[in-house]
């Protein structure tokens, strides 16, 4: 199989010092939570939501923005949003997607906070789960019903490893108009790209191999351009951010 290298970057950073320019390859640290506007005009557009840069300090600032820029590139996504653990990026995106009356199809070998959260939380707003076998694949529609809405995957999943037909399933699920979604945590955008099969939306507990260290908790989900303003307006709603420090760290 054919590899291709890819360098991440952004713009140089300048940096003003003792009268001179200094260019960083990194970012600088951003924290803050009030955000002061040029006018009026601005405000005005911020209470109306229309204002099209940060309003406050949640709406996550400039150092959470280079992440989620990377990631996105790094995944070959449309965008990518940052969140302060895995758990967290995994419930959002769930709450986003479903509602009541609709059901999940989950393979057995997701991390069990995932299952969890779907057996305990979501069926208490008549929202049904449905475990499927962890080697799933075209035999998806064998699960499938009516009221399936979303297709939640993860491989290769937690502990046991199992993988899935990710591009059988991907294409049925387009044919039914039924979301899929993939915790993407344990192959890193290094060995899988799940939106170049045609999976939605990815999901990265970042607090594993994209941070490394084991010295923080962050979670980060990157979506295509179908699902972009939907989670957008669902992530901005919740008001979720990330520590500005723990963003740095993962660049």
């Amino acid at each position: 199989m054919k590899k291709n290298s890819e360098i991440v970057s952004w713009d140089e950073y300048t940096r003003i010092h003792g009268g001179k320019q200094i260019k960083t390859i990194n970012p600088s640290i951003q924290s803050g939570s009030t955000v002061l506007f040029e006018s009026y005009e601005d405000l005005v557009l911020a209470i109306s939501d229309k204002y099209p840069g940060v309003t406050y300090g949640t709406g996550g600032l400039s150092t959470q923005k280079d992440f989620e820029s990377a990631l996105c590139k790094l995944e070959n996504g449309h965008s990518s949003f940052a969140f302060s653990s895995g758990l967290s990026a995994i419930i959002n995106t769930l709450m986003t997607l479903t509602k009541s009356g609709d059901e999940i199809l989950l393979c057995d070998n997701v991390y069990g906070p995932t299952a969890r959260f779907c057996d305990s939380v979501l069926d208490r707003y008549n929202i049904k789960t449905t475990h499927i076998p962890s080697n799933v694949g075209a035999n998806i529609s064998e699960y499938v019903s009516s009221d399936t809405k979303l297709i939640f995957l993860e491989s290769p999943g937690s502990n046991t490893f199992e993988m899935q037909d990710i591009r059988a399933i991907s294409k049925f699920a387009q044919q039914r108009n039924i979301t899929t979604v993939i915790d993407n945590t344990w192959a890193t955008p290094i060995f899988l790209r799940p939106l170049d099969l045609g999976i939605d939306i990815s999901i990265h507990s970042a607090t594993k191999y994209i941070c490394g260290y084991s010295d923080m908790l962050m979670g980060c989900v990157t979506v295509n351009e179908k699902y972009s303003k939907q989670y957008h307006d669902f992530y901005h709603s919740m008001e979720k951010y990330t520590n500005p420090q723990d963003c740095y760290l993962a660049l």
